[in-house]
């Protein structure tokens, strides 16, 4: 229900589509977004009455929150949902459906694909089990739709626990599947121009300590901000959102924090190519975290926060380093730690592209979905 790019999990439906499609299986998606991109994947788009999300998403400054709204607009969306997944079923007939989010569209496939015969499988993407917390609307008809699924996949085993923990015994968790989220490795690779990236640099030849992510007081960016002072280095900011104004105005006078803005490609992997280190100081419990594989696969260092699945991400002291949520020294001291330390640096860029090509590429992805599918 989200466009296919500039959130994770458009970005995961893009991601793991197009590598089945390689795989040679036939592949379509259905969603608000009508851009095509590379591959064979066909798409069948639809236009929502009301832009909703669980939290923000870059395209989508103006969506309400899922919790914020009435229960006749929610109702008409699901409407809405369920008319776009028959016409996509009717046209393109499926074998299985994948629904993205154990949210309203899980509701509309458990009506519509149960009524049309087509099995269905569930990701949800911890998102969406934040809103059921929030939102005792979205649990009981959660439960039923995820009752009714061949399978529900989780993007981190940290998810995996908070599905069964928020929604119950009711779902065997012989019929959960750990399978994360990836990376194209070419897109995001060590190897390739930073002239882009350099061009937005106030000093050119400066080190540079990356942050990447919707500018929300959950990821945390203030404690980078305020770690800032004592890092030696041109901390660049990647993003946007509601703490943007707030964020800039706690940076104050110190010339070392660049807020960027929202970035698409090529200039977002040119960035993350040119970054000597990647921090993710999240407070919230990040279900996956794809900002860290996207670092590692440029062989960029990520200093991190140990909440949710993260720590299944990046390996303290091999790929990176994991700091506690909410310490700016702590994250000072990692940062620096590795700004003076070039050769331990580029040693943990290495391992980190090299554990990305092991577990976090999209082919890897898609054998793990397709393995799982095979068992039902």
């Amino acid at each position: 229900m989200f466009p296919l790019f500039g959130g994770g999990s458009g970005e995961y439906a893009r991601g793991l589509m197009t590598a089945l499609a390689a795989r040679g299986h036939a592949v379509a998606i259905t969603c608000p977004d009508a851009r095509t991109f590379t591959g064979s994947v066909v798409v069948y788009p639809f236009d929502l009455p009301v832009r909703a999300v669980f939290n923000s998403h870059p395209e989508l400054p103006d969506a309400v929150r899922f919790p914020d709204l009435d229960t006749g607009r929610l109702v008409l969306l699901q409407e809405v949902l369920e008319d776009a997944l028959d016409r996509a079923i009717d046209a393109f007939r499926p074998d299985v459906v994948h629904v993205h989010h154990a949210s309203v569209l899980a509701w509309a496939a458990q009506r519509r694909c149960s009524a049309k015969g087509v099995p269905y499988v569930v990701t949800a993407h911890g998102t969406d089990l934040l809103t059921a917390e929030a939102d005792a609307r979205f649990v009981a008809p959660t439960l039923a739709a995820l009752s009714k699924a061949e399978l529900v996949t989780v993007v981190s085993d940290h998810t995996r626990r908070r599905l069964l923990q928020v929604l119950g015994p009711t779902i065997p968790e012989s019929r959960t599947a750990t399978i994360p989220g990836a990376v194209d490795p070419e897109r995001f690779s060590p190897t390739g121009p930073v002239d882009l990236a350099a061009a937005h640099l106030r000093r050119p030849g400066s080190r540079v300590v990356l942050f990447c992510g919707r500018l929300s007081r959950l990821k945390g960016c203030d404690r980078l901000v305020d770690a800032a002072r004592d890092i030696d280095a041109e901390v660049v900011v990647l993003g946007d959102g509601p703490e943007r104004a707030e964020l800039m105005r706690r940076a104050g006078g110190n010339d070392r924090v660049h807020f960027v803005g929202y970035v698409r490609e090529p200039l977002l992997q040119q960035f993350y190519r040119r970054a000597d280190v990647q921090v993710v100081p999240t407070v919230a419990d990040e279900a996956f975290g794809l900002v860290c594989v996207e670092a590692m696969a440029s062989g960029t260092p990520v200093v991190a926060t140990a909440v949710g699945g993260i720590p299944e991400i990046v390996v303290d002291g091999d790929s990176g380093l994991l700091v506690e949520p909410g310490d700016a020294a702590a994250i000072a001291g990692a940062v620096n730690h590795l700004l003076d330390r070039p050769m331990l640096r580029r040693r943990m860029g290495r391992r980190a592209r090299r554990l990305v090509e092991e577990r976090f590429t999209w082919d890897v992805i898609a054998a793990t979905f397709t393995r799982a599918l095979e068992q039902f």
